[in-house]
């Protein structure tokens, strides 16, 4: 009998366990951030294309949809409250959302062992000026999946309506991505963000229109509608300088 024949019942069962487990952590959150699972579907479709403009290879795009998914999974720690809030954070309450990365990691960690996923998860608000968090990396120190997924929450964050200010059209949205890239954003991951958006076919703004068409519109802006905000906080003054 072979290795595998002898163990991979075994190995095959403990993934299926891991899977299990994984998609109940899911669960548990999007339930306790009622506007999570649209926001994580929409940044892992944007994700996965902003990695199709990188022409990662197929397996590293099914891992960045996973991370990208679970990239704020760690808000599963952060009191509804704070994430349902209508109003700018307080310092206190902002200092409690900035924990959700590095406890995000710590969720998945039994579960997963993948490196993009993880660096989704862990690394998404780090910086490129090396002022993000957790780990205050900087530049190529931060994984290029990361990157992408920084790129893709950010987008999703500013087209989404708040309580207290409209969305912002996908020009806008762009262009305040440009104007942080290079600081917050990775410049590259920006640059084929914007070639996304040039290159959609039928005359579309959003670039990632297409990949969320059931998604409902907010009819004077053309780009979608949420009831309520988590992502209240999520890109409000991005302090792109110094």
């Amino acid at each position: 009998m072979s290795i595998q024949e002898q163990y991979g019942p075994i190995a095959d069962l403990r993934l299926a366990r891991e899977k299990l487990a994984l998609g109940a952590l899911a669960r548990r959150y999007f339930a306790h951030d009622f506007e999570g699972r649209t926001h994580a579907r929409n940044v892992a479709r944007l994700a996965v294309r902003l990695g199709r403009a990188f022409s990662l290879p197929r397996h590293d795009l099914i891992a960045i949809a996973v991370g990208a998914t679970l990239h704020d999974i760690g808000k599963l720690t952060v009191p509804a409250a704070v994430l349902e809030t209508p109003r700018m954070l307080t310092s206190a309450e902002w200092a409690v959302v900035r924990t959700h990365p590095a406890r995000g990691d710590v969720l998945v960690s039994p579960l997963i062992r993948h490196p993009i996923v993880r660096s989704a998860i862990r690394w998404h608000h780090e910086r490129i000026d090396g002022r993000g968090y957790p780990d205050r990396l900087s530049g190529p120190e931060i994984p290029l999946p990361a990157r992408i997924v920084a790129v893709a929450d950010a987008y999703e964050a500013l087209v989404a309506a708040r309580p207290y200010s409209a969305p912002r059209s996908a020009a806008a949205a762009l262009a305040e991505l440009v104007e942080c890239a290079g600081s917050q954003f990775d410049a590259e991951c920006v640059r084929r963000l914007v070639a996304i958006d040039r290159s959609t076919s039928g005359g579309e703004a959003d670039p990632s229109a297409r990949s969320r068409r059931a998604t409902r519109r907010a009819p004077t802006t053309g780009v979608r509608s949420t009831s309520r905000t988590s992502r209240a906080w999520s890109a409000s003054s991005f302090g792109c300088g110094p």
